[in-house]
């Protein structure tokens, strides 16, 4: 499609993908693959009588390089998505894939892209690294952190290749309108893509927006199986979007992004029993996220609560650098978000389990400013 064609940059278009041995999916009867330079040896695994066993046990196949992008999971992913394996592509986590999008979209002190703090550091990040600009244009956070439609628009108007829409944002557990997502793409259509980064998106009730990249070509959404699948430690980010834009991404992915242990544990997390699990563990987060605000609202110390649809909670207090401080010390982790626009005195809590959660309440409670200035 040309206007995707127009947006991405000219050297990486003129780009031949590298081709790895495992690109070639016509492996029907091969036997010996000799191929890709690996090992035709399995590694140590500390057991010497599974060892004894050779190559032919399933789980030693990581002397062989995996399917750079294996059809069984394009195919999981597109019933998990309702889109089309063509408009899917598997990379290292989602954050990966924000930096693919600025390095096969941004020309390097040229180009820009818009972002909208509070949010996700990353799409800032990953655009100095490339060398691109970076246009702020911060969320109303005395309007329930709402998104400054027109504001993006102007930030848009030239020069601007990317709009980073975090839904619901991290960190203030807040959702994007629907409609404010689809008309800016209606807008910006040949002059940028659109980026609905839905990382959170398991835990709300709106839908996603992945159904729509076939109508509104310059829309990309972003998933990943970090957060409510449990998945963190595989680092198995998804890409959703135009074909077009697909096959430019491919060109800078690196590759093998998904390694054989991940494989082997991604097929059970998205088996009928693995996706039943991911529910059951998703509406117990929900169930404790909705027991966490008003608990949190009643402390003496939290001064605000701000509503989630995530699985994380935002709130405010006094001294948040002093409350991390205190928790940390009771051996408890939470994030400093105090020195973000508009988010000052915030701290970002996730929600655990019921016990992490207590622990979290009890220690917050015990937690007097005054005492803790005295103790410093």
């Amino acid at each position: 499609m040309d206007e995707i064609l127009r947006l991405a940059r000219p050297d990486i278009l003129a780009l031949s993908a590298y081709v790895t041995g495992r690109d070639d999916a016509d492996t029907a009867g091969v036997s010996v693959y000799l191929d890709a330079n690996e090992s035709p040896y399995p590694p140590f695994s500390g057991d010497p009588a599974r060892d004894a066993g050779g190559a032919g046990e399933a789980w030693l196949s990581s002397n062989r390089y995996p399917e750079p992008q294996p059809a069984w999971l394009l195919d999981r992913f597109a019933w998990l998505y309702e889109t089309t394996t063509d408009q899917l592509l598997v990379s290292r986590g989602a954050e990966e894939a924000i930096a693919l999008l600025v390095r096969a979209f941004c020309e390097a002190r040229t180009d820009h892209v818009v972002v909208n703090p509070p949010t996700f550091g990353m799409y800032e990040v990953a655009a100095r690294i490339h060398g691109a600009g970076v246009r702020a244009v911060p969320l109303a956070a005395d309007n329930g952190f709402g998104l400054d439609v027109d504001g993006i628009m102007r930030a848009a108007s030239s020069d601007a290749k990317l709009v980073f829409i975090c839904t619901p944002n991290n960190p203030t557990g807040t959702p994007v309108a629907r409609h404010d997502i689809l008309g800016l793409c209606e807008a910006l259509r040949g002059k940028a893509l659109v980026v609905a980064d839905e990382t959170y998106q398991d835990f709300f009730d709106d839908a996603t927006l992945a159904g729509l990249v076939g109508t509104h070509p310059n829309l990309v959404v972003l998933r990943t199986l970090s957060k409510a699948y449990g998945l963190a430690g595989e680092r198995c980010g998804i890409t959703i979007a135009h074909p077009q834009v697909i096959r430019i991404l491919r060109k800078v992915l690196a590759p093998y992004p998904l390694t054989q242990a991940s494989l082997h544990v991604l097929s059970h997390a998205l088996s009928p029993q693995g996706l039943a699990h991911a529910r059951t563990n998703i509406l117990r987060v929900r169930t404790e996220r909705a027991r966490m605000e008003p608990a949190l609202a009643a402390l003496p110390a939290v001064l605000r609560v701000h509503p989630s649809v995530t699985n994380f909670v935002l709130f405010e207090t006094e001294d948040a650098a002093l409350l991390v401080k205190h928790l940390h010390a009771a051996g408890i982790k939470v994030r400093d978000r105090s020195d973000l626009p508009g988010l000052a005195g915030c701290v970002r809590a996730t929600v655990g389990t019921p016990a992490e959660n207590d622990a979290l309440l009890a220690a917050i409670d015990r937690f007097t400013p005054a005492a803790e200035h005295r103790a410093g």
